[in-house]
């Protein structure tokens, strides 16, 4: 199969043309059961190309029209009754650097543990470089890159996932996978292209794909915008300190880059907003930025940027964490609270209680002997979210850092 689609996308870059000489056959009523209209074209590319059993006509698979994408505009589906069914079409640039490809997407039920759908980005010779898949009976979507196949814990979803692909250098990505209706936004590290044997590396082709008879992939707003991205970011990393996490993050270039704003996270899905770094608009020089996070939370942090421009734009860099566990067990009840918070441990001395709000303000502090419970009064802190802080007054470091809400 590899052999006979390589062959195929030769032609097609020889000869310009492969079943139905040129057109698009995403617009041919044959071919798209009479429904010509929606988002199908996007931006950056040239006419679809369809390949599916039997040849044409398409006996075997069909461009349609009905999706469950939580979008305002229709949706192309690519639906396959038998076998191996491909719609390519070709970049009108090569994806470069600074550059970002976008499609959202969902799928319907796979049965067979072999059937997969999905889309991948495909060099002259026809090898993937990079494939963005769901397989089998598995519940989370695969990526496929220089580093193998593996999950990317993203969930399957029946309501749509925008998927946007960044370049950091003609070779290197990194993959943002946002679920549409409640928005969470996962961002992998930056990762490589595939070397294939050929060892060519230039994106020319996108292929969404169906290998599953009796199940539809659907898709919209398919684009390639050329050097948008505002900034160049050459790291993003995180260190542990004796009571802290320090950031520290290089831009080797910026365009319109109003700031950073720092988002942390317990559990890689819900982020809160601790820090704005103020960024340096335009620039070709390399830019060293910093900040220290004096309240991390007990357990492993994550923490990512948002990059965010003059004209409200905004861009999310990868995660990174940090495993910070304090040294004392040390827990909180209730959460929410209302008029009271409990706190308990396994150890007796002198500590400095303080409950600091999200910029850092503290709105009580009190200094007592712990010795396995201690309450603190609520009634004059106001509805919200916080941090409680419990110090060690003799050495002065931090044993612990919770988030609670007040009600």
């Amino acid at each position: 199969m590899k052999k006979l689609f390589t062959l195929l996308v030769s032609i097609f870059l020889m000869t310009g043309f492969l079943f139905g000489q040129g057109t698009d056959l995403a617009n041919d009523i044959a071919y798209n059961g009479g429904w010509i209209s929606g988002s199908n074209g996007g931006s950056g590319f040239g006419p679809w190309v369809i390949n599916v059993p039997g040849g044409m006509p398409a006996t075997g698979a069909a461009f349609i029209g009905t999706s469950d994408i939580a979008t305002a505009d229709k949706s192309w589906g690519l639906s396959s009754t038998e076998g191996i069914t491909e719609a390519i079409r070709p970049f009108n640039l090569s994806p470069t650097t600074n550059d970002r490809i976008s499609i959202k997407m969902d799928n319907e039920n796979i049965v067979t543990p072999s059937g997969r759908v999905g889309f991948d980005l495909l060099n002259a010779a026809g090898d993937s470089l990079m494939q963005f898949y769901l397989e089998g009976t598995k519940m989370t979507y695969t990526i496929n890159d220089a580093a193998g196949p593996r999950s990317t814990t993203v969930n399957k979803t029946f309501t749509g996932l925008l998927i946007e692909i960044e370049f950091n250098s003609p070779t290197t990505y990194i993959l943002k996978i946002t679920d549409i209706v409640p928005g969470t936004v996962t961002t992998l590290p930056p990762n490589n292209l595939i070397n294939p044997t050929s060892n060519n590396q230039v994106i020319t082709h996108f292929r969404l794909f169906n290998f599953q008879a009796g199940s539809d992939v659907f898709f919209n707003e398919v684009s390639h915008e050329v050097g948008v991205l505002p900034i160049k970011l050459e790291s993003f990393d995180a260190t542990k300190r004796t009571d802290a996490v320090e950031l520290n993050w290089i831009t080797q270039s910026e365009e319109n880059n109003e700031g950073f704003y720092i988002e942390r996270s317990i559990n890689r899905t819900d982020f809160e907003q601790i820090h704005f770094e103020k960024g340096n608009g335009t620039t070709n020089e390399k830019v060293n930025y910093s900040f220290t996070d004096e309240h991390p939370l007990d357990g492993v942090n994550y923490y990512r940027l948002k990059q965010i421009d003059f004209d409200g734009a905004f861009e999310y860099s990868n995660m990174v964490s940090v495993d910070f566990k304090g040294q004392v067990s040390i827990k909180l009840f209730p959460n929410p609270s209302t008029d009271k918070l409990t706190i308990t441990g396994d150890f007796s001395e002198l500590v400095t209680l303080k409950i600091v709000d999200l910029n850092g303000k503290v709105l009580h502090q009190s200094e007592q002997f712990f010795a396995e419970q201690a309450d603190i009064n609520l009634d004059a802190i106001p509805s919200g979210s916080y941090f409680l802080q419990v110090i060690s007054t003799k050495k002065q470091s931090t044993l612990s850092t919770m988030s609670f809400v007040k009600r």
